[in-house]
């Protein structure tokens, strides 16, 4: 053996041994640690490589420790004056709280979701239905226009937003947008030149350049994000694509749910987002008054804004669907596109179904991703044994993202029930405190079933050999996905 064979065998064992030492100071769950140990043991060179691109997390505080900056605690600050006197006598006061005081008051200690009232929240199903909302508040815009989206898509809707985004910006109003790098990977060059000589102020949440893109490939945000003169927001689970429109030439139509919010809960979206624009620019923007015309009511729903990401101490994104799952009394219900809900919210499923609680899964039949068609299908024999009700949506693809618990509180907005919505995204939820909006949800749901088709515990049981073995083999890369 030659001197530089010995000195690649030592560089190598350096470098693996750094890299276990890392995975297990990352203090992350078990099952996760002993996976990426396994993977790098076993196949050192692309399990290294994958490591350090997707799941080295012991750097995110410092890679997103603008987001903990003095500046943005004051952001924070401000919008909390605003509203926790409001929230306190909310609590004390209003009946229809009272069985979600608990999970009010996580929200707001774990994710500093302050609660607000007075708010006025419409349903929006679909694409067109979504963006015609859209667009009508931005053609009624006069100060600011701040948008936020994982995915935009050249095409016909980027056209007719971006149009229309130029035209209000030569009529005085800023416009203010943020994208996902990753998420809007062909995003042009070309098209972002046209967009800034517009006027428009575009900004990636992570640059393409190769050294900042792989060292925060991991983390992507997948917020979606309007605001309009801090009066009327939008979230929920649409991207700016055609596909919205004229469905997906594989999977069909793409069916979503989006929200539409007057009120104070609107502050929540625009504080979002400005702690997004400090990051991508380092523009400073507490100080414009005017980004927060203050507390107009405009209608009697209570409303919390939940922002999840990596650079938050607590998973609050995990925690809100864990207590609502755990504090429902009558049923629960869940539409996801993407399901892989790891051991903590697995056993809350299974124990709520267990207890007597109504437990309805709705996920989408055709998958975008194969890995994640069979990683899905892992978990539902068990959960079917538990008396969880699982039903595939077979009309196109189920994209939304709503969770129903008893007719008194819904969630509806961008994160999956998975480890990456959980832990590395950028994420936004609207908790909804409303019996009349949760029905409408409830309502919609069960108009969703019709297209459904439930999955019945003894033929999945039959399903071929080698359709279990590929979910068992999938299940165990879950913590690395």
């Amino acid at each position: 053996m030659n001197i530089v064979s010995i000195f690649f065998i030592l560089f190598y064992i350096v470098v693996l041994a750094r890299v276990l030492l890392t995975v297990l100071l990352e203090r992350g769950s078990p099952a996760r640690t002993l996976a990426w140990t396994l993977f790098i043991i076993m196949m050192p060179i692309i399990g290294i490589g994958s490591f350090f691109l997707f799941g080295k997390r012991v750097r995110k505080r410092r890679l997103f420790q603008v987001k903990h900056s003095p500046e943005v605690e004051q952001l924070y600050q401000y919008v909390q004056e605003q509203h926790l006197a409001a929230e306190q006598t909310a609590l004390e006061a209003e009946e229809v709280l009272a069985p979600n005081r608990r999970l009010i008051r996580l929200m707001a200690r774990s994710g500093n979701a302050l609660l607000t009232s007075g708010n006025e929240v419409a349903v929006l199903q679909d694409g067109k239905a979504t963006f015609e909302s859209i667009l009508e508040a931005i053609r009624e815009a006069h100060e600011f226009i701040h948008i936020l989206y994982y995915i935009i898509e050249e095409g016909e809707m980027a056209e007719r937003l971006f149009s229309l985004l130029a035209e209000k910006e030569k009529e005085g109003v800023t416009v203010r947008v943020i994208f996902d790098g990753f998420g809007s990977w062909f995003l042009s060059r070309a098209y972002l030149k046209k967009l800034r000589a517009s006027g428009i102020d575009i900004l990636p949440f992570v640059p393409l350049s190769l050294w900042r893109f792989f060292n925060k490939i991991n983390y992507r945000n997948h917020r979606k994000i309007v605001v309009v003169d801090g009066k009327v927001g939008f979230t929920g689970g649409i991207n700016i694509s055609d596909k919205y429109l004229h469905g997906d030439p594989e999977l069909g139509h793409w069916r979503d749910t989006h929200l539409r919010i007057e009120g104070p809960a609107v502050s929540g979206l625009q504080f979002a987002f400005l702690t997004d624009w400090y990051f991508v620019k380092g523009e400073y923007l507490i100080r414009k008054q005017d980004l927060f015309p203050g507390n107009r009511t405009k209608g009697d729903t209570y409303a919390q804004i939940i922002a999840g990401g990596p650079n938050n101490i607590f998973a609050n994104i995990k925690q809100q669907y864990f207590a609502m799952i755990t504090g429902a009394e009558r049923y629960i219900y869940l539409a996801t596109p993407y399901f892989i809900p790891g051991e903590n919210i697995l056993f809350a499923l299974k124990t709520a179904a267990l207890s007597g609680v109504e437990v309805r899964l709705i996920l989408p039949y055709n998958s975008d991703s194969i890995i994640l068609k069979w990683s899905v299908r892992a978990y539902l024999e068990e959960l079917m044994e538990a008396g969880v009700e699982v039903f595939f949506y077979m009309d196109g693809f189920l994209h939304s993202k709503i969770i129903i618990a008893d007719d008194l509180v819904a969630s509806i907005g961008t994160a999956n029930v998975d480890e990456r919505s959980f832990e590395h995204n950028f994420e936004i939820n609207a908790l909804i405190y409303d019996p009349q909006i949760c029905l409408q949800l409830k309502q919609q749901l069960q108009d969703d079933l019709i297209n459904c088709q439930q999955l019945e515990p003894e033929v999945f049981r039959k399903r071929p050999a080698r359709d279990k073995i590929r979910e068992s083999l999938v299940r165990l890369l879950e913590p690395l996905i």
